[in-house]
């Protein structure tokens, strides 16, 4: 990965170059470091949300600490547009696990979040935090909830530690490895924030 990274952002391998550039060019490009990656069909041994999804941006420190301080909060409306457009682009996107043959793991059955697109942010502390996105919601819930979720994060910049973001986080795991998650709960639309134990604790239930 590149040194002072801003934006990561991960394609399905077959998807046009020219379409890729597209997305790329209504960026405001100037003076922003970006990383363009293809996420290959591959193995995973992980539970279904530790599996990369095809489509992916991956909002680093970097770009909160440094650029966007320079480049103004205009530089992050475009960015929420573009990821907008990734989401909208992901809803379109019929993405599944197949298990391995001799596997004696079952998928789960009830889980309903996207394989196709999600959101990744991090911290302050350089913890990440993957967005979940419910197929089962339409496109412009996922857009509410990604704004929402844009929102704690800036406060979070500008406030920590006393902001809503960590207070959110607090009793999860404090390992700085662990992903920490963020669905949307379907029926109340709340962002709800998990780490690994809690969401297999819920796919048990």
């Amino acid at each position: 990965m590149k040194e002072n990274l801003h934006l990561l952002i991960t394609y399905p391998e077959n998807f046009p170059e020219e379409l890729i550039e597209k997305d790329i060019s209504e960026l405001d490009l100037k003076n922003l470091n970006i990383q363009i990656e293809k996420q290959q069909n591959d193995l995973y041994s992980a539970m279904e949300w530790m599996v990369p999804t095809f489509l992916a941006t991956y909002i680093l420190k970097p770009y909160f600490d440094s650029f966007l301080a320079e480049a103004g909060k205009d530089n992050y409306q475009t960015l929420k547009v573009f990821c907008k457009k990734m989401l909208a682009k992901g809803k379109d996107i019929e993405a599944h696990l197949v298990p391995a043959t001799l596997s004696t793991e079952k998928l789960s059955k009830t889980y309903s979040q996207s394989l196709a697109v999600s959101i990744l942010v991090e911290t302050k502390t350089k913890r990440q935090i993957k967005m979940l996105f419910d197929n089962n919601l339409g496109l412009y819930e996922w857009e509410n909830a990604m704004e929402e979720f844009s929102n704690l994060i800036t406060e979070h910049y500008e406030n920590y530690p006393n902001d809503k973001l960590s207070n959110a986080i607090k009793d999860l795991s404090p390992k700085q490895y662990y992903t920490i998650y963020v669905k949307i709960n379907p029926i109340t639309k709340v962002l709800e924030f998990h780490d690994d134990h809690t969401l297999i604790s819920e796919s048990r239930m």
